[in-house]
This record gives structure tokens, C-alpha cells and sequence, in this order.
């Protein structure tokens, strides 16, 4: 008989969790098969995903999987029936969409075979204790968040970066208070983070410098942006790992912040900009030029290999079946330099042109919170259970709130970083240096070498972006190079004294 085994964990944080659940349901449904001679063709999993009725339910995208592929096996198993569904009703929809597909399910743990009458009996019981257990939970969770956002204490456990423990003054168990010396760091990041600077750089100045980190000196990029934008360093109630929120879903502040709100978001929104995504961060780690520099022949982009120990880029369409006339390769470290030389002589000497917005009686923080609770009230007005006479009144108290924040004053002023195109090249890590590349570079394209030996920098083209680039605060007008790559030496020679910066 065909197997799919299906895992579940409600909360999961990638591949470096420590957990061995997941593991070990896998690991007992693989048992279990091999005793009664099944043969284990694929393993669905819904990791991080809550089995509750109040969470996805059958639309978890394990469950979807498992409901597609019915056909493709003749048993289901799991470790335990909770790992499967928490709700009664989710259960016996399932198991009678196997049921006419002629697949069993098999619980594990339970023993129950859902062939028999009797079996599916059994099942329909432990599901509604299942589900029993996932109310009681959750009423156990709103009532612990109700009762540390009544008496404004501290929970315990890891202490957040910028706080210390100390008695609580108004009665028993203890509360948190602002640690000065940590309070300092996460300020000096922050404001740097705002002015421009890489995660990278102020890692490693702050390793150089010797601060102390809580677990140990290793300060990496990770490990600032976690902290710059952990809710809880301007005094937010946290609990398992979220805000606390009070009665109109607003974060309840429990703690004299560590460092201004404002401050805060200011720096999230510097983060934001710059954000790239992991895999993506990844994958372009390899290279400068990687996934920017591409072939003149297929257009597609040219892929990074290894010819004798020494990294090339490579035209790779002809291995993969895709017609081009090109096949062009390059040395990348060349390819690197020579855009590297291109982009600073252009624009190495531009200024980043930094816009700021003072503030004047406003608590940008409280409305950042007012909008996204806001949002939140919207989306539970489409749940059909919904309590809309409590909904109209929370919307109306924070439609009030939002009007009474907007209607502080602005004041706009504009300032000029101090940093160059150059220095931030000069400060920023591989991803940085990427990100600036894709602030002025459309794409990178590498001719053939046509038979000459050695690299000369005519096979690097490079199409500028055009006009007035408005990109992270940047803006400078400025003229597409005309035709660099089919210029004579002279004219080249003419064109980079007339681009390079006037000596002071």
C-alpha cells in the first residue's frame, strides 16, 4: 500500500530550530509503515502552522497537498489525530472526502483503524477533545495576556536589549526598567542605520570597539536589525513573542521606552528600503554582478562558474537547450572592477540627499499603531462570527484617536548626508555595494572577446539609469554614457576627464 505521511508543529523557526518534533512524527509514522509492510511515498508537512479552529483549518497548505493528492496513495498517517485537525468538524469532513476515495486514515499513536464503524466513532471523541484542549489553550493565552496587561509586570524569561529587571514598586513580582548603557548602543544604531550606514560596518565597529552583546561579542548584521526593530525596545508589553494589545488593539506600552519611538521608525523605515529578501540576499551573495550582468545574444542572465580555480561569467543558455549565437564568458573579478571603476568615476562623488520630517506635538508612534490596528478591525469585520456592534464601537474610538494625532503640525526641512556614492562603497558589505549598483545600473552586458587575448574593458556595456534617479533619497540628473564601449581610446580618455570630480 501507498503511504503519505503528514507532520504538523504549530510554531517552528526554520532549520536551526531546536525541536525534534517534527522529526520524530516522521520518524514514527516511517516505523509504523515499515511494521505492516507499507511502502512511504512522500512526506507532507504544515510547519509553524496552528491546527486550531481559529487558524487556517482545511486550508493549512499540507492539508490542501493531502487533498489533491488522494489519488496518489491508499493511507494516510499520522503521528497523533490532534496533528491532523483540532476541530470536530474539520475532521469529518476530511475524513469522508478519504472515506469515498477509498484512502484510510491511520493514527499512530491512537491505534484506531477508521475502516470500522466503531473506529471512526473513537476518532470523532478525540477530536472533540482536541478540540476541547485547543479552546482551553487559547482561553488560557488571553487570559494570561489580560492579566499581565492589568497589573503592568514582567513575565520573565530572556530580558529584551535596552532593559534590566527590578522590583515592581506597586506590589509584587518585578518590572522592567531602562538599561542606560544598552539604551545607548540601540540609539547609536539606530540614528546610524537612519544615516545611511550598512548593518555590516556597524557590526563590525561595534565587535572592533568591544561591546558586549547579551549571549556573547558576536555582532553581525542579524543580530543589529533584531534588535533596532524589536518592538520591545520602546517599552512594549510582549507576550510568546508578540505585543500585548489592549481592548481597541493597540500595543500597551508597559515600559518607559529605551530609545524615542520616532527614532524607531525612522530606522525601520531606513531597514525597509534597503530590505532584501534572504534567499535573495543569498543567492546574490556569489558576486557583484551576479544576476545584473547578462548576455547580448539571449539576454538572459550569464551564470557564475568555476573554469581551473579561477570564477567566470558564463553564458549558459546553450547547456540548458536555449538557442544563442553568443556564448560569451568573462573573468567576474575584471567584471567586477571594471564596473566598479565605471560606477564610482561617474557618480562617486554624489551626496545622498536625505529628507526630514520634525514633527511637531505628534506621537508617530502611537498613530503607526492607531493605522494598523485599524486595518486589524477591518479584517475581522468579514468574519461572519464577528461581534459587529463591539467592532463599530472599536473603530469609531480609534477613528477618533487617528483624527486627534494627524492633526499635529509638519514642518519639512531637507539635509544633506555626509557620506559620498564613494565612502558608502568604500564602508558597505557585498549586499550594500549591490544595492547601490541597482540604484544607477539598469544592467550589465558583456561583449565577445572576438578572438583578442586578455580582458579589455570595451566588453563591459553598461546601460545607465536614465534621467533623475529617484531611488533610497537619491536625486541627481545626469546623462545616459554615449556609446562608451564603441569609442575610440581618445574619446574615452576625453569623456572621464570631463566626468571626474574638480580637485578642491
Amino acid at each position: 500500500m501507498r503511504a503519505l505521511v503528514y507532520v504538523r508543529l504549530s510554531e517552528w523557526s526554520g532549520e536551526d530550530d531546536p525541536s525534534m518534533s517534527p522529526q520524530g512524527q516522521e520518524q514514527a509514522c516511517r516505523d509504523y509503515a515499515a511494521a505492516v509492510g507499507w511502502d512511504v511515498v512522500d512526506v507532507v508537512r504544515d510547519l509553524d502552522i496552528s491546527g486550531s479552529s481559529r487558524g487556517l483549518r482545511l486550508d493549512r497548505p499540507g492539508i490542501r497537498e493531502l487533498r489533491g493528492r488522494l489519488d496518489d496513495c491508499d493511507v494516510i498517517v499520522f503521528k497523533r489525530l490532534d496533528r491532523l485537525a483540532r476541530n470536530v468538524v474539520d475532521f469529518r469532513t476530511f475524513a469522508d472526502e478519504c472515506k469515498d476515495r477509498n484512502v484510510v486514515l491511520v493514527s499512530v499513536v491512537d491505534r484506531l483503524d477508521m475502516t470500522t464503524s466503531m473506529g471512526r466513532f473513537a476518532a470523532t471523541i478525540i477530536a472533540a477533545f482536541a478540540e476541547m484542549e485547543s479552546d482551553m489553550i487559547g482561553e488560557r493565552v488571553r487570559e494570561g495576556r489580560a492579566n499581565q496587561r492589568k497589573a503592568r509586570r514582567w513575565g520573565g524569561g530572556f530580558l529584551p536589549w535596552g532593559y534590566q529587571s527590578a522590583p515592581n514598586p506597586d506590589g509584587p513580582g518585578r518590572v522592567l526598567e531602562v538599561n542606560p548603557g544598552e539604551a545607548e548602543v540601540a540609539r547609536e544604531m539606530a540614528q546610524r542605520i537612519i544615516r545611511g550606514e550598512s548593518l555590516y560596518s556597524i557590526g563590525a565597529d561595534l565587535r572592533k570597539r568591544g561591546v558586549q552583546g547579551r549571549r556573547s561579542s558576536r555582532w553581525d548584521a542579524t543580530t543589529v536589525r533584531r534588535i533596532v526593530e524589536a518592538p520591545s525596545l520602546v517599552g512594549t508589553l510582549m507576550h510568546d513573542k508578540k505585543p500585548v494589545l489592549d481592548d481597541l488593539g493597540l500595543p500597551v506600552r508597559a515600559w518607559p521606552p529605551a530609545i524615542d519611538p520616532d527614532l524607531q521608525l525612522e530606522a525601520i523605515a531606513a531597514l525597509s528600503t534597503r530590505r532584501v529578501p534572504r534567499r535573495e540576499r543569498r543567492v546574490k551573495a556569489a558576486r557583484l554582478l551576479s544576476g545584473l550582468i547578462s548576455c547580448p545574444s539571449c539576454g538572459r542572465p550569464l551564470s557564475l562558474k568555476s573554469v581551473r580555480g579561477v570564477s567566470q561569467y558564463a553564458c549558459a543558455s546553450r547547456s540548458r537547450g536555449i538557442d544563442c549565437a553568443g556564448g560569451v564568458s568573462v573573468r567576474a573579478e575584471l567584471a567586477d572592477a571594471e564596473a566598479e571603476r565605471r560606477l564610482l568615476l561617474k557618480v562617486g562623488s554624489w551626496r545622498r540627499v536625505v529628507t526630514e520630517l520634525h514633527e511637531v506635538e505628534a506621537d508617530r508612534g502611537r498613530l503607526h499603531d492607531v493605522e494598523q490596528a485599524l486595518d486589524e478591525v477591518g479584517r475581522a469585520f468579514q468574519d461572519p462570527a464577528a461581534d459587529v456592534q463591539a467592532l463599530v464601537l472599536r473603530r469609531d474610538e480609534l477613528v477618533r484617536m487617528r483624527g486627534e494625532l494627524s492633526a499635529a503640525r509638519f514642518q519639512r526641512s531637507t539635509s544633506e548626508a555626509r557620506k559620498s556614492v564613494r565612502e558608502e562603497w568604500n564602508s558597505g558589505d557585498l549586499v550594500d555595494r549591490q544595492h547601490l549598483l541597482r540604484a544607477y545600473i539598469d544592467e550589465v552586458q558583456v561583449r565577445p572577446s572576438e578572438g583578442r587575448r586578455g580582458f579589455s574593458p570595451d566588453r563591459v556595456v553598461i546601460k545607465w539609469s536614465e534621467g533623475v534617479v529617484h531611488q533610497d533619497g537619491y536625486e541627481h540628473t545626469y546623462v545616459i554614457e554615449p556609446g562608451w564601449a564603441y569609442m575610440s581610446a581618445h574619446d574615452r580618455e576625453t569623456l572621464e576627464a570631463a566626468l571626474r570630480p574638480p580637485q578642491k
